[in-house]
C-alpha cells in the first residue's frame, strides 16, 4: 500500500519490498535484543510468520491480530495441511486478538483455547464519526455533496471506502449494482478509494453513470 508518513526523527521502519529483504530486516531487528514484545498485526506474509517463530526462539512475548474467518471451502490437501501447522503456530502467541466473533472461531477450530482468545475489535471511533457527520449536515455539506454528484432528492446513494482490490469484491459489488439499476433509476453507487481495480470502475462508470 502507499506510504507517505514520515518517519524521521523515530525508531520506526517501513519494511524493504519483496519477501527474503523483508524477512531479513525484521529477523535483524528482533535479534538485536531491544525488543521486549512483539505485536503482529495479521500472520499472512512470510515475514511476520518469520518474526513468530524469532518471538517463539527468544522468548519473546508474542500478541496477534487475525481477521480471517473460516473460508466456505478450502482443497482438502490445503486443509490437512492448515490442520498440521496452523495448531502449532498458534500455540506461540501469548495472546490471540481476533477482530470478531468468526475470526474467533476460527482460531477455536485450530485448538486455540479460550482463555488465550480476546477478541479486539477492529473499528473507528464511531462517536467521534457520528458527531462530525451531524456537524457537517449543520453546514450543509452533505446537500452540496448530493448536488455535486447529481444525487437528487429521495435517491439512494450506496458507497464504498477502501482499497480497489478483486480481494475486497468489487466485481461482486459493480454485478450488483448493475442489476438494481436495471430496474430502478434512483440509486446512485459511490466509490472512493484507488488501487488496481480503478480501470474496471472506471469502465463501469463510463457504461452506467
Amino acid at each position: 500500500q502507499k506510504w507517505d508518513l514520515s518517519l524521521s526523527g523515530t525508531d520506526a521502519f517501513v519494511l524493504p519490498q519483496g519477501a527474503l529483504a523483508a524477512i531479513l530486516a525484521v529477523s535483524r531487528r528482533l535479534l538485536s535484543g531491544r525488543y521486549h514484545l512483539l505485536h503482529l498485526a495479521g500472520w499472512g506474509e512470510p515475514a511476520q510468520k518469520v518474526a513468530l517463530l524469532w518471538a517463539w526462539v527468544l522468548r519473546i512475548p508474542a500478541f496477534l491480530q487475525s481477521d480471517t474467518p473460516l473460508p466456505a471451502q478450502i482443497p482438502l490437501w490445503k486443509r490437512f495441511l492448515k490442520r498440521a501447522v496452523y495448531p502449532l503456530m498458534f500455540k506461540i502467541p501469548r495472546r490471540l486478538l481476533p477482530g470478531g466473533s468468526l475470526q474467533r472461531d476460527y482460531l477455536k477450530h485450530y485448538g486455540v483455547p479460550d482463555d488465550r482468545v480476546k477478541i479486539a475489535r477492529m473499528t473507528v471511533d464511531v462517536a467521534a464519526i457520528l458527531k462530525h457527520c451531524a456537524d457537517l449536515a449543520k453546514l450543509g455539506s452533505r446537500t452540496r455533496f448530493r448536488s455535486r454528484h447529481g444525487i437528487l432528492d429521495g435517491h439512494t446513494a450506496f458507497i464504498f471506502v477502501g482499497r480497489l482490490e478483486p480481494d475486497k469484491g468489487i466485481a461482486v459489488l459493480l454485478r450488483a449494482f448493475s442489476m438494481l439499476s436495471a430496474s430502478r433509476s434512483d440509486v446512485n453507487l459511490l466509490v472512493a478509494g484507488d488501487g488496481s481495480a480503478r480501470p474496471a470502475i472506471g469502465a463501469a462508470a463510463k457504461s452506467n453513470p
